[in-house]
């Protein structure tokens, strides 16, 4: 490389740079890409569910369902899911929450799985508390332009364990929001 001109050692060396970063964006715009998981699509109407729900509450604007078919029973490391809760907003899906059994190789696997697949996350945050119950409190998050998911892992003594994944449209937040003012 020594007989390479400089200018020519620089676009090289930007080109690489700009590479790596597209393999890194393509990941976490993946999220973009599929804009939920399994059928669930952010922004979908509530009609295209509703057949699949069982009401559990409203407030204001948003409504919380259970989805209560069995046949989306494993996403992520084959773990098998307790329970799907969607919230809509003005009757478009606005939220996809999944919840699972809480056991070590779960949490390990999962989130190894989640760094594969949409890379690093964008946030991570961790929190203990010690009073009347000992919590542990895990939280990573991917943001893309459109989506906002987080995985989150917490111990309690008196809760007990959990671990969820949180889906949110970006969108319809934002609109959520607009609508505020």
């Amino acid at each position: 490389m020594a007989n390479i001109p400089l200018s020519m050692k620089k676009f090289i060396f930007l080109l690489i740079v700009l590479n790596f970063k597209s393999v890194l964006c393509q990941n976490i715009n993946t999220l973009d890409v599929k804009y939920g998981i399994s059928k669930f699509k952010l922004g979908s109407p509530l009609s295209d569910h509703i057949s699949n729900l069982t009401y559990n509450f409203k407030l204001g604007n948003l409504t919380n369902y259970t989805y209560n078919k069995k046949d989306i029973n494993r996403i992520l490391s084959n773990v098998v899911i307790t329970e799907i809760t969607l919230m809509f907003y003005k009757n478009k899906l606005y939220n996809i929450s999944i919840y699972f059994p809480d056991e070590f190789n779960n949490k390990v696997n999962m989130l190894q799985d989640l760094n594969i697949l949409f890379g690093k996350p964008t946030d991570e945050f961790y929190n203990q508390r010690f009073n009347k119950d000992i919590y542990y409190y895990w939280k990573y998050q991917w943001e893309s332009k459109k989506t906002l998911m987080s995985y989150e892992h917490s111990e309690s003594s008196v809760k007990g364990n959990t671990i969820s994944l949180f889906i949110y449209s970006k969108i319809i937040d934002a609109q959520k929001i607009n609508d505020q003012f």
